[in-house]
């Protein structure tokens, strides 16, 4: 563990994809405020990405942190395993995947948004455009904008992770259950169940780069992966006890997934979010229960 004060910990889950890893590891390197430590928890070639790392290190000396989960799956845990990697004194913690990019000023840049607050979210892009709009600043977090927070624009107090217990496992990418998503929308709501949301800070003007998730997946991927997406959305809204009528809006929701993203997914792509949604809601898959998000 390094023992040295950093604003942020950055706490990555990698099943190995190495190139894209080394991508997001670039765009740390080129960052104009370097209070920040790395730490990655590898669940696939381990060896690979520890290559990569001391590759960072030797050329740039950007701190890093290695854990080798490959024993085990599941995003979840490797993010609680490289959170708990890294020195107490780290202030923040952001989650980016290993197929995220920075811009180079955003960590200067969000340092001096955060002025002292619990936690916020920034916005989230791919190459269409924004993943979710973000409420105004100013806007409480609530049960109801808690959704449009995606993980990798997500940043949380060292100290609150920890009194929250951290992710929950069994939810998310990789997971032995078939709850392949939620496991952020879950600590949200533990958050605000914990700590209420008057001060959650929404900092759109700031964002993070990411893949589309319907990129370079053929067909039956695409399906697949959003079936097991949405069983973990279901999943969350079960656990936190939404009332029916929401889980109806979202179900219909599911079925117009498609039409309301045509950039990445077909009209009849909304069929298989829905199908997962409801099994979710349900707690128990209808066949395929070894589906995953993501492919190894």
């Amino acid at each position: 563990m390094t023992e040295m004060r950093a604003r942020f910990g950055i706490v990555v889950a990698s099943l190995g994809r190495v190139e894209s890893l080394r991508s997001l590891l670039e765009t740390l390197e080129a960052q104009t405020s370097r209070d920040f430590i790395v730490s990655v928890c590898a669940q696939k070639n381990a060896e690979c990405i520890r290559s990569a790392l001391d590759d960072v290190m030797r050329r740039s000396g950007l701190p890093v942190e290695f854990v080798d989960d490959s024993a085990s799956r599941g995003a979840a845990r490797g993010r609680n395993i490289a959170a708990r990697a890294l020195s107490d004194s780290v202030e923040y913690l952001v989650f980016p995947n290993d197929t995220s990019l920075y811009p180079p000023t955003l960590l200067e840049e969000l340092a001096k948004e955060l002025d002292g607050s619990r936690a916020g979210s920034l916005g989230v892009v791919d190459d269409t455009g924004w993943t979710a709009p973000l409420p105004t600043p100013g806007t409480p977090l609530s049960r109801a904008n808690a959704w449009v927070v995606h993980m990798m624009g997500f940043v949380l107090r060292r100290e609150a992770f920890e009194e929250l217990g951290g992710f929950q496992e069994c939810l998310g990418t990789g997971a032995q259950s078939p709850w392949q998503s939620g496991e952020d929308t879950d600590l949200l709501l533990r958050y605000l169940a914990t700590f209420r949301g008057d001060d959650f800070l929404w900092i759109p003007r700031l964002a993070v780069k990411r893949h589309a998730d319907g990129r370079g997946l053929s067909r039956r991927e695409r399906r697949s992966k959003l079936r097991a997406y949405g069983r973990g959305y279901g999943r969350v809204l079960r656990l936190h006890d939404y009332p029916w009528s929401r889980c109806l809006i979202v179900l219909v929701g599911g079925l117009l997934f498609g039409v309301r993203h045509p950039h990445h997914f077909g009209a009849f792509d909304g069929f298989w979010v829905f199908v997962g949604r409801l099994e979710g809601l349900l707690g128990r898959p209808l066949g395929m229960a070894s589906l995953r998000a993501v492919s190894e």
